[in-house]
């Protein structure tokens, strides 16, 4: 059985796309295979994936007949890999030469542990680096105080498919900010992952589609609403709820923090969350955690 399958969604990032399939090919670890699905982009892409393809076999192409979106593509490869544990990558950031080689050490240190977490880099355009590592290798308990370390963007982890599988956890179609409620409904219904001191992964910082970017910054706000409705109500469906709903209060009012960079859409943010909120029977359904110091967002 392969030991990685790499899950690239492709779509128009001609200008980035051949380092990041550059760094995976030259990997000092070689047991892999590369997904990239191709998602009906118009500016030849896929056509440098392709030039991959023809000299390295571990190189693949899914293809949709239409453009479908980051959720689809990502959900077409799952169906297809045949790694036992998976990296997604996007195609427009890069990865170091050893990165493959130490999440394979981290998973014989942890015991083949479900899932392995690693540090990595945020990449602006101006050349300033941010790194966030982890200060050691060690174990994680998940519990509510901590998850929120792992919920989030799905890069800069390795997930075992056989537990994607078992869980039956996929990406939610048609949202736009889709890893947290992946990652949430991963981690929530496993015990313990494996976090790794190192840094292998660089994301571009600063790109298109970030919240500040008026003309999508609603449709942006609004997709990332349902993904937290979605989160609750997974939690309520799965019978977590009352494990984590500090971690899912936590995660709402520090989303809220991050979104409201965007000031011309404050009044539908504030009026969207004070919807969730009743929803989520706040503060009636949390009165057993100090609910006011999550409530900094509404000043």
């Amino acid at each position: 059985m392969l030991r990685f399958s790499v899950i690239i969604p492709v779509f128009n990032v001609v200008k980035d796309i051949k380092q990041c399939l550059e760094t995976i090919a030259n990997q000092t670890f070689k047991d892999f295979e590369v997904l990239c699905v191709d998602d009906c982009g118009t500016d030849g892409s896929i056509d440098i994936v392709k030039e991959f393809t023809q000299k390295d076999s571990r190189f693949k192409v899914l293809s949709h007949d239409s453009n479908r979106g980051v959720s689809v593509a990502r959900n077409t490869a799952l169906k297809e890999a045949q790694g036992e544990y998976i990296l997604f990558i996007d195609p427009d950031d890069w990865v170091e030469l050893n990165m493959f080689e130490a999440i394979d050490n981290a998973i014989k240190n942890s015991n083949n542990s479900d899932a392995i977490v690693f540090g990595y880099n945020n990449c602006y355009p101006d050349g300033t680096v941010e790194d966030h590592d982890y200060n050691e290798s060690s174990s994680l308990k998940l519990e509510a105080n901590n998850i929120n370390y792992v919920v989030g963007c799905i890069w800069n982890k390795a997930f075992k498919n056989s537990k994607i599988k078992e869980l039956g956890v996929d990406f939610p179609v048609g949202l736009i900010v889709e890893d947290a409620e992946f990652c949430f409904k991963f981690f929530s219904q496993i015990d313990k992952c494996y976090i790794t001191k190192g840094i292998y992964y660089n994301y571009r910082k600063g790109r298109e589609g970030s919240y500040t970017t008026e003309d999508i910054a609603g449709e942006r706000i609004n997709d990332t609403f349902k993904i937290l409705e979605r989160m609750y109500d997974f939690s309520i469906q799965k019978g977590l709820f009352k494990k984590y709903k500090l971690a899912l209060l936590d995660y709402f009012c520090q989303t809220i923090k991050g979104i409201l960079q965007c000031p011309n859409q404050k009044d539908n943010i504030l009026k969207t969350a004070d919807t969730l909120l009743d929803k989520m029977d706040f503060p009636n359904s949390f009165k057993d955690l100090e609910t006011p110091k999550f409530m900094f967002w509404k000043n």
